[in-house]
């Protein structure tokens, strides 16, 4: 999410809304965390947003609830048993992820590729959906820099520096996104990508720094009219999974699962599902692309053959 009072030369910043994360909506803003419920519930999830700043049960907690709650009514209206109260826990963090697997009882969550390629099979994740964020199956990763850096320098110049969201995740970063088992790419971690965006367009010490952006994040900035023209793109990804929906295969039985994957299936049927929907950044929840995870496994562990 991009966060941060700074202005570029030339105008003011446009607003940021089109980088939120997933649960990062101005609807957050402010809201009550619930994460110490008295029982785990049948519908109980967990969401990891690696790096993101606003990925903090103190802002998400309360639009978690809602999803909670609009999901248990949905199970029970659509004949399922009563999950009874279905709470979320968010973090930015995988390490703190694994630490809330570990402490809770989750029957589903919403993780990063990263997360259940390094973790699924220990931990029993299925894949059941995959996001759609702003209306997208695949994610594409870009790297943008000052326009007119590489003028004179040699190809990969920006390799040396590369400010992200996702330092946590470095090896999927550099053998999936970048295809650099080697290594060669060198991470800078950032709180705030519009931050390190604006650096380079006018800082002269990131003048040769390079900034990588998901899909989301390349469309927030080819929309401004003001910061755009002054980047250049040096590097566009494979198409690679989106954040996926999966479930803990020992804590969701399949009636339970076919009910979840139902009114996850149907938000966008009704205006309050519609409304969550728009605040996830989402059209809703689509199938798993198989072709996706196939490629993004062999980027990643090319020496383990499937794992999951």
């Amino acid at each position: 999410m991009l966060h941060g009072t700074r202005t570029p030369a030339g105008g003011a910043r446009p607003t940021p809304a089109l980088l939120s994360a997933l649960f990062l909506s101005v609807l957050l803003a402010g809201a009550a965390a619930d994460e110490s419920p008295a029982r785990a519930g049948a519908l109980d999830f967990l969401v990891l947003k690696t790096g993101e700043p606003g990925a903090d049960p103190a802002k998400a907690g309360g639009f978690l609830t809602q999803w909670g709650d609009y999901l248990s009514a949905r199970v029970r209206a659509g004949g399922g048993a009563d999950p009874g109260p279905v709470h979320g826990t968010i973090t930015a963090e995988p390490a703190a992820a694994l630490a809330a697997v570990a402490a809770r009882r989750f029957a589903w969550g919403i993780v990063t590729p990263a997360f259940l390629l390094d973790h699924g099979a220990a931990l029993g994740l299925k894949p059941l959906l995959q996001t759609r964020r702003n209306g997208r199956a695949a994610e594409r990763f870009v790297v943008v820099t000052r326009k007119g850096a590489a003028a004179g320098k040699p190809a990969g110049f920006w390799k040396a520096r590369v400010m992200t969201l996702l330092t946590r995740e470095a090896d999927y970063v550099r053998r999936a996104i970048f295809e650099d088992a080697a290594g060669a790419v060198t991470l800078e971690a950032v709180t705030n990508l519009a931050d390190a965006v604006y650096a380079v367009i006018e800082d002269d010490e990131a003048k040769d720094a390079a900034v990588l952006l998901d899909a989301a994040g390349a469309d927030f900035f080819r929309a401004d009219e003001l910061s755009w023209p002054k980047l250049e793109v040096l590097f566009e990804s494979q198409e690679l999974p989106p954040d996926v929906v999966v479930g803990f295969a020992a804590n969701l039985p399949a009636e339970t699962e076919t009910a979840l994957r139902a009114a996850l299936g149907g938000m966008r049927a009704d205006e309050e599902g519609k409304r969550i929907c728009r605040n996830l950044q989402t059209d809703g929840f689509g199938p798993v692309d198989e072709a996706l995870w196939a490629r993004a496994r062999k980027l990643y562990h090319p020496d383990e053959g499937e794992r999951r």
